[in-house]
């Protein structure tokens, strides 16, 4: 089995058709589905994919963070990935990923889309890349491949509880023990902006568990690099107009 791919649902009915249906079937791979406590119609809409897909229903609804690792735990490939529910994978965006288990990297990243479009800020050259010259999104998960044993071997985990930028922390828990990686500068996936997505509602407490979860890894993280980068990102926290709008200081 060369891939896993992890998709958590929670209340997609309006888009989990979209994103599975991009996945094609194939014998080296197999997509793991956890339905996250839905209370809409995602589970049944799920039914449909019980003779393609392997299916983890009758979950509480715990969070991303939870489902995925649920997720790693069940996963059986040399390599796992991660989709979010209304992401969709690109027509050759499974052969790329697979293409580049043969570069035999711990972590290897890719290029997407946003909503159908490419925006080049956004864009990684192809090449190898070390905690001096991070790529562009080097915080997300759904834009990577990564090797299981390496994952297994260093017991790394998405912070559970944790429902705001949980893709930045479990990246630089990556980061310690293999700060170097190999970008592919094909794209792979296409991004939507779905509103009401946690990604967009930041409310105080979700805040505060990441500036927290952050404050951890400072505790724990040697590489002055690593440290630097960790210090950067709560830096962009404080900063954001999120964090201001919360705590004051919005102007």
């Amino acid at each position: 089995m060369k891939l896993s791919i992890i998709v958590p649902a929670y209340n997609a009915e309006s888009s989990i058709r979209r994103c599975l249906d991009s996945i094609p079937i194939r014998d080296d791979i197999e997509v793991i589905v956890i339905d996250d406590g839905s209370d809409d119609d995602t589970a049944e809409i799920l039914r449909d994919y019980e003779d393609r897909f392997r299916i983890i229903y009758g979950m509480e609804n715990k969070g991303v963070a939870y489902a995925r690792n649920i997720g790693m735990r069940k996963a059986k490939g040399e390599y796992i990935t991660f989709l979010d529910s209304d992401d969709e994978l690109l027509p050759d965006g499974l052969k790329t990923m697979l293409e580049a288990t043969k570069l035999n990297e711990n972590i290897v990243q890719f290029n997407h889309l946003r909503d159908g479009t490419s925006v080049s800020r956004f864009n990684a050259r192809s090449g190898t890349w070390n905690l001096n010259s991070l790529p562009p999104k080097w915080v997300l998960v759904w834009n990577k491949i990564y090797k299981r044993s390496f994952i297994e071997e260093h017991k790394i985990t998405f912070p559970e509880g944790q429902q705001f930028e949980e893709d930045r922390i479990f990246n630089l828990l990556c980061f310690r023990y293999s700060p170097t990686g190999r970008t592919v500068c094909a794209y792979v996936v296409n991004k939507h902006n779905t509103e009401g997505s946690l990604c967009h509602t930041k409310t105080e407490d979700r805040l505060l568990v990441t500036a927290q979860a952050h404050l951890d890894l400072l505790k724990t993280e040697e590489d002055k690099q690593l440290r630097k980068i960790i210090w950067r990102c709560l830096v962009d926290l404080f900063s954001s107009s999120a964090f201001r709008k919360e705590f004051g200081g919005e102007r």
